[in-house]
């Protein structure tokens, strides 16, 4: 594996982010097209873990959208944290979601 990896990661990150899929397909899957999600689990400058949501965002991105998209997502990672324990797991860190444009998106990947 290349690229950006973490030597130990405390939260499955797979399951994070198919909820992350299904929760925004669920709220704004009808007017918005997303897809794929890259969680990646990072530590902020006082070393404690995050998990970094990027979300790829098709279509227009103007302003506008994003406002709505973001408004749309609010209280998106207290419905994570509320199915991860209904399934007997812990988010138990922040979670920052970004939307990102497709050049955005490549130009991530390849940091």
């Amino acid at each position: 594996m290349g690229g950006m990896t973490v030597a130990q990661a405390t939260v499955d990150v797979e399951r994070v982010r198919k909820l992350v899929e299904e929760e925004l397909e669920s709220r704004l899957g009808s007017e918005f097209k997303f897809g794929p999600v890259r969680v990646l689990e990072m530590r902020n400058v006082d070393d404690e873990p995050y998990l970094r949501v990027q979300i790829l965002v098709h279509g227009d991105t103007s302003k506008p959208r994003l406002r709505k998209l973001a408004k749309g997502t609010i209280g998106l990672r207290a419905s994570i944290e509320q199915k991860m324990a209904e399934q007997g797991a812990e988010l138990g860190m922040l979670l920052l979601p970004s939307y990102l444009k497709r050049a955005e998106w490549h130009a991530e990947a390849s940091a």
